[in-house]
């Protein structure tokens, strides 16, 4: 099943270097993104689906795309998760 998470997040993390570190309630993306790598990040997710972290022992995926976050368990391909949140987007317009 595949539906947003409105719990996930990217936290700065560190003190000498900044870093970013997607977190989902209790679950945490290792390791966390340099500066470089979140904006490059933040770039490409306005276009298409990022996958920005795995839960292997829950067989859960989480996904960015136009600054939002989905999270799945089917193993869907970013073409899905575009057309899902696309869909959802033209239903929130009419």
């Amino acid at each position: 099943m595949l539906k947003r998470d409105k719990k996930a997040e990217f936290l700065e993390v560190g003190i000498v270097s900044l870093k970013y570190q997607f977190t989902s309630e209790k679950k945490y993306s290792k390791p966390p993104l340099s500066k470089a790598k979140y904006n490059k990040l933040l770039e490409l997710q306005s276009s298409d689906p990022i996958q920005v972290m795995e839960a292997a022992d829950v067989n859960q995926r989480w996904w960015m795309f136009q600054d939002e976050f989905f999270v799945e368990d089917e193993e869907l391909n970013a073409g899905d998760v575009k057309a899902f949140a696309l869909k959802g987007t033209r239903k929130k317009k009419s």
